[in-house]
């Protein structure tokens, strides 16, 4: 029992921790990831939601076996950091906002090198879960916190801490995973391969992505806001028909070749997902004006009810998908991204 008891020393210590500095006040975490390929623009995804939400921070983790003693890694415009800081004048980041695989290992071992027989998992796992917490605190507890996981979380360096990191995030503090993956364009039809491979990858671990940016991997074709949205539900639909996940929060994100442009997409796309919503006006996906009548004599006075023309909004969504439930599902959703309201979608009798 006494040897049971010693084993999890290193476990209880930094749970005690954990929990005296973890956010207790509504605070959130997003971890961002990328997937297929580590250099898939993670860093500069950060610097959108940087911009697109108010009172937030960005710290980012490498599982490089390297240390920063000389300040090589955190120097001024170097790498993300300089993508950071070139979107968001007069703010520096630097070595409190950089957790380093090498110095991480080295201080672990240090404080706890001699407790018990260590591994990757738990121990190290909570170490980096203490340590985010920890940085969290030291840049001045933001409200909105983007956690940059460098690398891939198929990486040796990375899914072995992050996997029960995350898992148990989710579970006790609420935090949220951003997964950025990208499109494939054979020249006529999108390809989703890529995306589904992503996403199942991170099911597996029992990660389930909160919310997916899916960017263009080339300069396709010009592509209309119901194009673009179309995209969005073909995905969708193939996601919950391979891996049953449901979800409505995805950004098909164009090819900017001007960054500028990219920061008032996602300012448009994201902002809303994080953002109170007006909860005394539900916009009903319909211009037909006896349907508008009767959903005002169903609700009565409960409700704002607000029509497409109502605020100017016309979309060409396509009807015939794949059933009337799809279809209502894919014009509630168009509209709600359009107006950024509750948004009630019907067809034939069904509601969604």
């Amino acid at each position: 029992m006494s040897g049971l008891y010693e084993n999890q020393k290193t476990v209880r210590s930094l749970k005690s921790k954990i929990e005296e500095l973890r956010p207790k006040n509504g605070e959130q975490y997003y971890f961002v990831f990328g997937h297929p390929r580590s250099d898939i623009g993670k860093g500069t995804l950060v610097v959108q939601l940087l911009n697109a939400v108010n009172e937030s921070d960005a710290i980012k983790y490498d599982g490089l076996l390297n240390t920063n003693e000389s300040g090589r890694h955190t120097a001024v415009g170097h790498d993300d950091f300089g993508i950071y800081e070139s979107f968001n004048k007069g703010k520096r980041w630097g070595k409190e906002h950089y957790l380093l695989g090498g110095e991480l290992y080295r201080d672990f071992i240090n404080a706890y090198g001699e407790n018990e027989n260590l591994q990757i998992n738990p121990h190290l796992s909570y170490y980096v879960e203490y340590c985010i917490h920890k940085t969290w605190h030291d840049i001045g507890k933001p409200k909105n916190l983007f956690i940059e996981v460098g690398g891939l979380i198929t990486d040796d360096e990375v899914g072995p801490i992050f996997t029960p990191i995350v898992q148990r995030m989710q579970d006790n503090i609420g935090a949220k995973s951003i997964l950025l993956t990208e499109i494939g364009w054979n020249g006529e039809y999108i390809k989703t391969k890529a995306i589904q491979s992503a996403v199942g990858e991170f099911l597996s671990r029992h990660i389930k992505p909160w919310c997916l940016v899916v960017r263009d991997s080339s300069d396709i074709k010009k592509v209309s806001t119901e194009e673009r949205l179309e995209f969005e539900r073909v995905i969708l639909r193939k996601l919950y028909n391979n891996y049953n996940f449901l979800s409505s929060r995805i950004i098909s994100v164009p090819y900017f070749n001007n960054l500028s442009r990219y920061t008032d997409y996602m300012k448009k796309r994201f902002t809303p997902l994080v953002s109170q919503v007006d909860k005394t006006k539900l916009f009903m996906a319909t211009g037909n004006k006896s349907k508008l009548a009767d959903f005002k004599l169903y609700l009565g006075d409960k409700y704002d009810i607000v029509s497409p023309a109502d605020i100017g909004i016309k979309l060409d969504i396509p009807e015939g998908i794949d059933s009337i439930e799809d279809n209502t599902i894919a014009k509630a959703r168009a509209y709600a991204v359009e107006s950024n309201l509750i948004t009630l979608g019907d067809d034939t009798g069904f509601f969604y």
